[in-house]
């Protein structure tokens, strides 16, 4: 049996985006704390993300996981439609790129869109993402909010005084 109980925190020492669990699984007596690593880095349209873990089941879920969204990307096929980061971002699915590699002990994902507007979808969707994480299910309730200035960027009009 594999239940138990556990609390997830987040901890930037030193200086990394690494969370946290506090667990007690039914066989083990006392508590533990397992290290689950998410970074995060903004690239060039959008972000390179490296989740890991050093439970072999763990590391299996999460690459599972990834592959699995990779899919709902790939076809438009969304979740949390109700939650504006979300739908955007699969309503421009098309425009978004990923590259899954397996790592020691996890996966790194590149996700990223040539797109601007896209770019700043990515960025918010893996900030919410690590908030879920970090604060469990009551955050994955609240709705991600859309990125500042998310749909600003706008196409320059010509300026009919500088035409020749």
């Amino acid at each position: 049996d594999t239940g138990g109980i556990g609390i997830t925190f987040y901890s930037d020492y030193p200086n990394s985006d690494s969370y946290y669990r506090l667990r007690c699984y039914d066989a083990w007596q006392t508590l533990h704390i397992q290290p689950h690593p998410m970074s995060i880095v903004e690239i060039d349209g959008g972000v390179e993300t490296v989740t890991t873990s050093e439970d072999p089941a763990i590391v299996e879920m999460i690459r599972e996981h990834v592959v699995q969204m990779e899919q709902r990307v790939e076809s438009g096929q969304g979740l949390r439609w109700w939650d504006p980061t979300f739908a955007e971002l699969f309503r421009h699915h098309e425009q978004i790129e990923m590259q899954i590699e397996e790592v020691p002990g996890g996966v790194r994902v590149r996700e990223t869109s040539a797109n601007p507007e896209v770019a700043m979808l990515i960025r918010q969707h893996a900030k919410g993402v690590s908030e879920f994480v970090a604060d469990g299910h009551a955050r994955a309730r609240q709705a991600t909010p859309l990125p500042e200035g998310y749909g600003e960027t706008e196409e320059p009009e010509s300026d009919p005084s500088t035409q020749p």
